[in-house]
């Protein structure tokens, strides 16, 4: 599963730039990065379970991003009570399945997204313990495929997106090795090809693994220090190596 990531939103903004309405994109960093909190606008480390608001990106929009919460809520969910249960169970959406979840299946072909981080945290199991890593590329940029939603919660529009996970590749595999799971899990990662594939709604049957780059040749995995205590949360050194003398093989 695909928790806990690293994002900056400014870098995104600058890699939206890229291929979008640049005067668009610099109206929202004039307009709505001076609203968010400092804190909010580089996540070294940052766990879905606190729902943070960073930008996506879909088809219908240009190309210029838009923020989303992450946690989907969807449509026809009305009230913040059962928004806030629903959204805990909704960061993730599995590739397989998300034509038969009601959460997700009305959403795939018109609301796909794309999120772009630098990195996603795992976490290896060995002798009852659990070691995190980072993973990412040597560019720290993956495009990771999405679903997005807009509902209005209490008077309040809310606009929230999903991270899509697939089984995981070979590098996956021997970090995310959880025994109480069912095989590994990782984000969708996207190259240019299959990012403009996704977000034209390309059918999810043509979806082939070569399409879906199972391989990820570029990615690459190493251990960091343990984040969920309080004097390391978005810490600056979150992605950061750490060794740990219980597993030397760190780096695959």
């Amino acid at each position: 599963m695909c928790y806990d990531i690293k994002v900056n939103l400014e870098r995104q903004l600058k890699l939206a730039k890229r291929k979008g309405d640049k005067e668009s994109i610099a109206e929202i960093e004039s307009k709505l990065m001076p609203l968010l909190n400092p804190m909010e606008r580089e996540f070294y480390q940052v766990s879905g379970f606190d729902h943070p608001k960073f930008f996506v990106e879909n088809q219908s929009n240009n190309g210029v991003p838009f923020i989303a919460e992450w946690g989907l809520i969807p449509e026809w969910i009305k009230t913040k009570f059962d928004a806030d249960i629903i959204r805990n169970k909704t960061l993730n959406a599995r590739l397989e399945t998300i034509k038969e979840k009601p959460s997700f299946k009305d959403l795939v072909r018109f609301n796909r997204c794309v999120i772009r981080v630098d990195g996603f945290y795992e976490h290896h199991h060995r002798n009852r313990q659990t070691f995190p890593y980072f993973i990412s590329n040597h560019e720290n940029e993956l495009v990771i495929a999405g679903l997005w939603s807009k509902t209005i919660i209490d008077d309040t529009e809310r606009i929230t997106c999903c991270i899509l996970t697939k089984p995981g590749n070979v590098l996956m595999s021997k970090i995310h090795n959880n025994p109480k799971l069912d095989g590994s899990r990782m984000p969708l990662i996207l190259d240019s090809k299959t990012e403009e594939l996704w977000l034209n709604n390309m059918d999810l049957s043509q979806m082939t693994p070569e399409l879906l780059g199972l391989e990820n040749e570029d990615l690459f995995g190493h251990t960091v220090k343990r984040f969920k205590k309080s004097d390391m949360k978005n810490s600056e050194s979150a992605d950061k190596y750490f060794r740990y003398s219980e597993i030397e093989d760190t780096l695959f």
